[in-house]
């Protein structure tokens, strides 16, 4: 059989598999190769060899070969495989007949990149299962960018696209279903050893490692069969401490975006129950609230007041109204949190966040709760409310005194003659000298020195002015009743808004003055358009 391979197959170099040959031809064999000579007679294949490229056949390689293999001649059928230079007929033989894993991985090694990515995805699942660490040193090697074809002078257009050709992951993730930490080591390797802005399916990988690192088990088939099924865990906690850190080096300060899809990661993070991930990226998303709802359903305290201190912050862009929730979820538990409730009110009292009456209220809701928890707290705001009720009263009492201090000097003015004994102009200082121009308030003037404004005091005239602008935009004010209703909405004190309206004069606007007030502005509206 071997000498009869020979005399039909010319090549230009010798073949390795010739000289190792197989012992033991036979009638068999030699009946085996004539049904292949005559099948590439009838087909017309026979001599058609590549054109003096590489060795000729004068029968049919394809026949040959799957009658040697179905004789069970396996060395004679990788002879005919490798002399008809078909690279899946010689891994067929090597894995299928052979059993020949290493000396099959090193024949997909020198294929060229692509050839590689085709065989691993055809004959990975056997590969891996018999030898995984060698077979994921080549997937490493895949998929990772190629060589430079520009330092390879001489390399064709072809060789050069191969060279450029990276393997995906995703393409060979589920040859990994019993290995899963063979896989991991193969995402960690890629991704960590790619220079940046050169990795190839990104994202892919963040997600892919983010969900091997969550995993509750991460057991390779063989570890679990060599331990007889015991606990082979891989480090549950090294690897949860491992997926922060990968969610942080994809979303770094810097960046605009995360190199991996939030949302994905989100998901992730929920199902598996991951408080470190969510707590991440809820921050990065500036969903603060999110933030405490993840503690609140941890029933983690501490963690809780740590972020209302740290989001909170008004100034930093935060929210102090965080505290008042807080206040209410500490307020709604069961157990004691006494301790808790104490530093929410040392933040809630300072920033007068809530109203003590609203604060009271919400720490009735819980009955377990004790009134000298709240006992300092009520004494320093009833002495903060008295202060602030002396204060008012002392304002009340100057303001009742000054209007009724120009309420009698109007009377005066109206009823009584007024003398005027300034000797000196108000405004240059010089002796009063005829024509002299008196005003009701009190100031003297040569007329020399008023110029044309001689129709009022040019001392008192802009505080005079500042008074008639005052009442102009309380009463603009108050033909705008959708103002007063957002404001009233967007305040926390909704009494002083009220009361403030109330002294701008809002309240005493009826319909009739509203609508006459309107048709005045529409009027001087229409007017100065005439003009």
């Amino acid at each position: 059989l071997d000498a009869f391979l020979h005399r039909n197959t010319s090549s230009s170099s010798s073949s390795s598999r010739a000289a190792a040959g197989v012992a033991g031809g036979g009638a068999a064999g030699m009946a085996v190769l004539a049904a292949a000579e005559r099948a590439a007679k009838r087909h017309g294949k026979g001599g058609k060899g590549g054109k003096g490229e590489g060795p000729q056949l004068s029968f049919d390689p394809e026949t040959a070969f799957k009658v040697l293999r179905s004789a069970g001649y396996a060395q004679h059928a990788l002879f005919v495989a490798e002399q008809a230079e078909q690279p899946e007929w010689i891994l067929d033989v090597l894995l299928e007949d052979m059993s020949s894993y290493t000396e099959a991985l090193a024949f997909i090694g020198m294929l060229p990149r692509r050839q590689q990515a085709q065989a691993l995805q055809r004959y990975g699942k056997l590969l891996i299962g018999a030898a995984p660490d060698d077979t994921t040193a080549l997937l490493m090697a895949l998929c990772m960018p190629g060589s430079d074809p520009l330092q390879q002078p001489g390399a064709s257009a072809a060789a050069a696209a191969d060279d450029k050709f990276t393997a995906s992951v995703a393409d060979y993730a589920q040859l990994y279903a019993d290995r899963p930490t063979r896989l991991l080591y193969l995402c960690e390797f890629i991704l960590f050893n790619s220079s940046e802005g050169d990795v190839p399916n990104e994202q892919q990988l963040y997600h892919t490692l983010l969900e091997l690192y969550l995993a509750e088990q991460l057991v390779d088939h063989e570890l679990q069969e060599a331990t007889a099924g015991s606990a082979a865990e891989v480090a549950p906690q090294a690897r949860r401490d491992k997926a922060r850190d990968l969610l942080q080096r994809g979303w770094q300060p810097h960046m605009a975006q995360p190199k991996y899809d939030s949302e994905h990661a989100l998901v992730l993070c929920r199902q598996h129950s991951y408080i470190p991930g969510l707590v991440l990226l809820y921050d990065k998303k500036r969903l603060h609230r999110e933030v405490l709802a993840v503690h609140m359903e941890a029933g983690d305290y501490s963690s809780l007041i740590s972020a209302c201190i740290q989001y909170s912050d008004a100034a930093a862009g935060g929210d102090p109204q965080l505290w008042a929730e807080a206040l209410q979820y500490f307020c709604a538990q069961p157990g004691d949190c006494s301790d808790a409730i104490s530093q929410v009110l040392q933040h809630v009292e300072p920033g007068e966040l809530l109203p003590p009456l609203v604060v009271l209220q919400t720490l009735a809701k819980n009955k377990t709760l004790k009134v000298s928890l709240v006992n300092n707290y009520v004494a320093r705001q009833l002495q903060m409310e008295g202060k602030e009720i002396a204060k008012d009263r002392d304002t009340i009492s100057r303001l009742q005194a000054e209007t009724a201090a120009m309420k009698a000097e109007a009377s005066q003015l109206k009823s009584q003659p007024r003398v005027f004994q300034s000797s000196r102009c108000a405004a240059s200082g010089q002796a009063l000298e005829l024509p002299v121009v008196h005003f009701m308030c009190g100031h003297s003037f040569n007329l020399r020195s008023l110029g044309e404004s001689d129709r009022e005091c040019p001392l008192c005239a802009p505080d005079f002015k500042r008074v008639l602008d005052i009442c102009r935009n309380m009463k603009a004010g108050a033909l705008k009743p959708d103002d007063f209703f957002s404001q009233l909405d967007a305040s926390a004190d909704g009494f002083a808004v009220v009361a403030e309206h109330f002294g701008r004069g809002i309240m005493n606007m009826t319909q009739q003055s509203m609508a006459s007030q309107t048709a005045a502005a529409g009027a001087q509206a229409g007017g100065l358009a005439q003009l």
